[in-house]
């Protein structure tokens, strides 16, 4: 599949920076869940609201990185991406797409065009699109460029095969249909999630991210100018088989009493209601990971829920201002 090497090296960044960030506990959650209910992506960095069609698909929004959706059929990746276009001196969406098609056909002559020029609508904003086959590894790609808050931006969709592409057709299909672009700007990264019954948001700055990371769906914290995650805000449906938040709570307590000795509880157990939603609390220090943990449980649809805040020590002032927000705006779905 077309790949730049800068972009391999990214993704493999990413994922060592995503896999070895301590404090959570593993073992106190379910897999991920095969549900097909559409989770909706509010990103405020491309100015766009999306859908997700399934789990099947592993979701990434941030400022930096661009937003991102992928997944592995036949071992094969395929990927949809959005990106600020990168070309120089684009005064005009007809610039943009001469721009990238004058580089491809310079660039990469192998590529076979299926449609050099396609004209379309995104939500109700103008775009073009070029479609075409890469012949050394027979990814199907097809590129749309729109514009929105006067930038304009790159959707990628990078198949890995014709198979492929036949196989998922109607879920590219409805995530090109349901991409809405508001007219007012976007202050939050926010995601809608059916299936925990969550809708939550952060604020919509360039140091907050978001990704679904089985068996959870995170919000994730990166400083300016820093390359590593400080904290992480966890969202899933734990094992535990409960009917109470008070009880939830306990069997997580004595979960990270076992599995992390020497932790240090600030809280442990507080009853506070969120929105008429009672929920349970305990907040400790990990002094070998240097973070901070906070567990909200409560339970919702007769399954027990989890929020787990984690942040590191040094960056918890930098950040206690953002909770409150965040807490404000967590919105649990009948």
């Amino acid at each position: 599949m077309h790949k730049s090497y800068r972009a391999q090296l990214i993704v493999a960044l990413l994922i060592l920076l995503f896999s070895s960030f301590p404090g959570t506990i593993l073992a106190q959650v379910t897999p991920a869940d095969s549900s097909t209910a559409d989770i909706e992506i509010t990103d405020p960095f491309r100015h766009i609201v999306f859908l997700v069609p399934s789990n099947d698909w592993d979701v990434r929004v941030e400022d930096l990185m661009g937003t991102s959706l992928s997944r592995t059929d036949e071992a094969t990746l395929s990927s949809i991406r959005v990106v600020d276009s990168y070309l120089e001196g684009n005064t005009s969406l007809e610039d943009v797409w001469q721009g990238k098609l004058s580089y491809l056909k310079k660039n990469k002559p192998g590529y076979v065009y299926y449609k050099e020029r396609d004209d379309l609508m995104i939500d109700n904003t103008k775009a073009i699109g070029i479609t075409y086959k890469d012949p050394a590894d027979q990814s199907i790609v097809r590129l749309i460029f729109f514009k929105t808050q006067n930038k304009y931006r790159e959707l990628t969709f990078d198949i890995g095969s014709e198979a492929i592409f036949q196989k998922i057709k109607p879920q590219l299909a409805f995530i090109l249909k349901n991409i809405r672009i508001p007219s007012s700007p976007i202050s939050n990264l926010a995601i809608s999630d059916p299936y925990l019954g969550i809708t939550m948001s952060v604020p919509g700055n360039k140091e907050w991210g978001f990704e679904t990371a089985s068996p959870y769906k995170r919000f994730y914290y990166i400083p300016a100018g820093q390359y590593s995650t400080r904290g992480k805000i966890n969202l899933f449906h734990s094992i535990y088989s409960v009917n109470s938040a008070q009880s939830a709570n306990e069997e997580w307590n004595a979960l990270v009493l076992k599995n992390l000795p020497g932790v240090e509880f600030l809280i442990k157990g507080q009853s506070f209601a969120h929105k008429g939603i009672e929920m349970y609390s305990s907040t400790f220090k990990n002094p070998v990971a240097k973070t901070v943990v906070r567990g909200l449980n409560f339970i919702h649809r007769n399954s027990s829920l989890m929020i787990e805040f984690i942040i590191e020590e040094d960056f918890f002032d930098q950040v206690k201002s953002d909770f409150s927000t965040i807490m404000k705006n967590i919105v649990i779905v009948p």
